[in-house]
């Protein structure tokens, strides 16, 4: 007479066995098997039994995950192998312990566990042959705790599908078909097989799991929303697929049974697999925000800020997080993915991270809107920027008195100097000295404009009075006021910084320079597009890509005497993170000669023309990218491949479009 074992006697055997044998040994043959004494349920998470070659721990020395090309050495494959091998005693332990936590699951599901697990315990066999082959013992290196630890603290039998079959099992449909084909490919046909019938496998697993997690599920939710809302931080749908350099494989998750919108959805989902990220929310309208008397915006401002949403790709990393307040649609995040955008994590409501760890907070500009969006955030930061900041006066930095200040520093004649007016009697003043010196054109720049947006122009003599009530408005608002000579522009730039805190004791904040971007900018003085690309001087007038280029011109000057001018600046007002400075070159009138306006306007806040440098570095890193504001609907102005990265391209009143291309366009 065959023996019987119990389900629950098997599956302990299983957990708490101290050897590798045990552990991936069967009830035996011709064992007959029963699951009418379940006992009760197990309370509470350790950690299996492990000889002591294989505890799991964190310390240790572990081997690097080998790299595709590296697979064609013998001992390379080993290593691999040691690491899948790890993941399938786990895959086997784990569903030792659904079996024991959860006696009351129904029977066809535990059966169906049972042997998914007898399964593993055959995949785990197949690896430690295999690399023993290769030369390498499993244990040989320390083994990790991370999947145990993001799965065995389930609570339901729903839980241990949802972390499992539909997690770690699916992300292995991508492993699995990939590294058959490398493997294949490097002559190791005998690892390939097996690595072929793992993935054949892992599809019947995830199916196995989605049919019962369609079982239980909500009916009113869809596949994706339930899976993204059983799955707990640091556990997220980011481990339901490979890494990047692994493809993601739709055509094995459609084998499991899982729908086009699920597989859509988890393609372009993105989070950080460990990195703490920055977290970035795109504010256009900081500049005004820090008016006295609270929070100001404009119709204009609003839809700029909606519109642009997404903007803060530029600057993101993969496992960054941007703020949006309306998740951008599936279709188009895969439109992005296609143009080569990395895509990090997009939420809606800050409370979605309040649990995590991040690093720096980087809005487009800090305002104190900025910072009561963010405060819930900031014990959560552990970014130098971050614990360096002080942020009891955003305004300090933003206002652009610094412009006027970092001029004094660089000692501007009267043709680029700036003054700062709080009195309409001052401003007049400016205005007929500057008109004195032959300068019949002046612009009048209010303390907390964005991009020009705040500036008034008296072109050709215009007298002051047709500005009055402008004048009174500002310094109403408490704004002093700016003013200027208008110079006859011959090429438009920007310079951009970073400005850091010190990461050590020992160690000083320091601001950085970053690179150039090209600029124009209309009849008022508002900005229209950017270009960064390399050989910057490239296509320029002789004259002209002399004079940038001098060894005492412009271009060196902001990165030899810049950084240094601008710590001294900044770091009164404890400000940290972009700064971005406007300039031009201009001819003088009466010499015939270009001169230099080196401080147009300086922002410590993200620009335009720094987002057009991130762009490039991103999309066009041997070409030339331009970023243009556009209406929607109008013709492209540019050629090249041509990507819209505004949040809904159909629905937004301005397209943010980006252009690859060969060569810098033609300056006007």
């Amino acid at each position: 007479m065959p023996p019987t074992f119990q389900l629950h006697e098997f599956a302990q055997r299983i957990l708490y066995a101290t050897t590798l044998e045990e552990k991936l040994a069967g009830p035996g043959i011709g064992a007959k098997l029963v699951d009418d004494d379940r006992g009760p349920a197990i309370v509470g998470t350790t950690l299996p039994g492990r000889p002591a070659e294989l505890r799991m721990r964190r310390d240790g020395v572990r081997a690097n995950f080998p790299s595709k090309a590296s697979l064609i050495d013998e001992e390379q494959r080993a290593i691999l192998m040691h690491f899948f091998a790890n993941h399938e005693l786990i895959a086997v332990e784990l569903m030792a312990l659904v079996l024991l936590k959860f006696p009351d699951a129904p029977k066809r599901f535990r059966l169906g566990v049972y042997q998914t697990l007898r399964e593993e315990q055959m995949h785990a066999r197949w690896y430690v042959n295999r690399m023993r082959e290769c030369g390498v013992n499993f244990g040989d290196f320390p083994v990790s705790n991370l999947i145990w630890n993001q799965i065995a603290p389930m609570a339901s039998p729903l839980d241990y599908v949802s972390r499992l079959s539909l997690t770690f099992e699916q992300a292995n449909l991508d492993y699995s078909k990939f590294y058959a084909g490398v493997l294949n490919d490097a002559g190791d046909t005998k690892t390939a097989k097996i690595l072929d019938q793992i993935y054949r496998d892992e599809i019947n697993h995830v199916g196995y799991g989605l049919h019962w997690f369609r079982k239980w599920k909500e009916e009113s939710r869809s596949d994706w929303e339930q899976f993204r809302s059983n799955l707990v931080f640091p556990l997220s749908p980011v481990r339901a697929k490979a890494v990047e350099s692994v493809p993601f494989n739709a055509e094995g998750r459609r084998a499991a049974g899982l729908g086009d919108d699920f597989i859509d959805h988890l393609q372009v989902f993105e989070m950080s697999r460990g990195r703490s990220p920055d977290v970035f929310l795109f504010n256009p309208g900081c500049e005004l925000d820090c008016l006295p008397g609270g929070a100001k915006s404009t119709p204009a401002l609003e839809s700029l800020r909606r519109d642009l949403e997404l903007l803060p790709l530029a600057f993101a990393k993969k496992d960054d997080v941007i703020l949006v307040e309306n998740q951008p649609t599936v279709q188009h995040l895969q439109t992005l993915r296609e143009a080569g955008f990395t895509l990090p994590e997009f939420i809606t409501d800050v409370n979605e991270i309040s649990s995590r760890k991040l690093r720096n907070l980087r809005p487009w500009g800090w305002s104190p809107t900025s910072v009561n969006q963010l405060a819930p955030l900031r014990g959560l930061c552990t970014g130098h920027d971050e614990n360096a900041r002080n942020l009891s006066d955003p305004a300090a930095a933003l206002s652009k008195r610094r412009t006027a200040e970092l001029r004094e520093r660089i000692a501007c004649d009267n043709a680029t100097s700036t003054n700062v007016c709080t009195t309409i009697d001052e401003i007049a003043d400016e205005v007929y000295r500057l008109r004195e010196c032959g300068h019949a054109s002046v612009v009048l720049k209010s303390e907390f404009g964005a991009a020009a947006h705040g500036n008034r122009c008296l072109f050709d003599d215009t007298p002051i009075d047709k500005a009055n009530d402008w004048i009174t408005t500002r310094l109403s608002e408490g704004q002093a006021i700016l003013v200027e000579a208008w110079l006859p522009k011959v090429f438009e730039y920007s310079a951009h910084f970073d400005r850091r805190a010190a990461v050590n004791a020992n160690a000083a904040s320091k601001v950085t320079f970053r690179g150039f971007s090209r600029m124009k900018t209309n009849g008022r003085g508002q900005w229209m597009h950017s270009a960064a690309g390399v050989k910057f001087c490239r296509g320029l007038q002789p004259e002209l890509a002399a004079h940038l280029q001098h060894k005492s011109g412009p271009l060196t000057r902001f990165q030899s005497e810049f950084p240094a001018l601008l710590e001294t600046l900044y770091h009164p007002h404890g400000y940290f993170g972009p700064i971005g400075i406007d300039a031009f070159v201009w001819r003088d009138p009466l010499s015939d000669h270009l001169r230099d306006q080196l401080v147009v306007e300086i922002n410590a806040r993200y620009t335009m023309g720094r987002a057009t440098l991130e762009l490039q570095d991103q999309l066009a890193k041997d070409s030339v990218l331009v970023f243009a504001l556009e209406k929607t609907g109008t013709a492209p102005q540019w050629e090249g491949k041509r990507t819209i990265l505004s949040r809904s391209p159909l629905k937004s009143q301005w397209q943010a479009s980006v252009y690859k291309m060969r060569e810098w366009p033609t300056p006007e």
